[in-house]
């Protein structure tokens, strides 16, 4: 299963995102090995985006301030020096306060020591421990995390138990039948 997060508004103090749940025969996978010996390998993951339809639209999710961690172009209206959005500039982390990185991650579900609790976990991103899938409402609440639910007031998710359990439920039905679990960030 392909968990596909898009986001959608790149605001100064969080970002919203849809969340898409694609099946594995809609994804083509490479893996890319590091340049040096010592380097991570990482994950390429493609997919036709008119997939990313109503028909395979989850829920929404909230994460903390995106920066510009790849260095990429910016539209006019997404650069902000004051949130490390320079067009063409790798931005710096700020812990707790930093979106994850755009690309592909592995996710395994497993028991968080902080929520006590099983949880989705993305593994492998450069520069990030613990990200977790979790429920919550506020920015503040993310701590570097991927909330889920639905954006129905500005700037926070509401209803995010509700959407975690489904979410957690769709992780287990796709690990019983065998496959891998991802998400890719785009």
């Amino acid at each position: 299963m392909e968990i596909v997060l898009e986001r959608i508004a790149k605001k100064n103090t969080y970002t919203i995102g849809r969340l898409y749940l694609l099946a594995d025969g809609d994804v083509k996978r490479k893996v890319l090995s590091g340049k040096s010996a010592g380097d991570k390998r990482s994950f390429e993951h493609t997919f036709d985006l008119k997939k990313l339809s109503k028909d395979s639209y989850f829920c929404d999710t909230l994460e903390p301030t995106w920066r510009n961690l790849n260095g990429i172009a910016l539209k006019p209206e997404e650069v902000n020096a004051k949130y490390s959005r320079q067009s063409g500039k790798v931005a710096r982390k700020i812990p707790g306060h930093t979106a994850i990185p755009e690309g592909s991650y592995r996710v395994l579900v497993t028991l968080s020591p902080r929520f006590k609790e099983w949880l989705p976990y993305v593994q492998g991103v450069p520069g990030f421990e613990g990200i977790r899938i979790h429920a919550g409402n506020y920015p503040d609440d993310t701590q570097g995390c991927i909330l889920v639910g639905e954006n129905k007031v500005k700037g926070m998710v509401v209803n995010s138990r509700i959407w975690l359990t489904r979410l957690k439920k769709r992780i287990q039905a796709a690990e019983n039948q065998g496959e891998g679990i991802w998400i890719t960030i785009i």
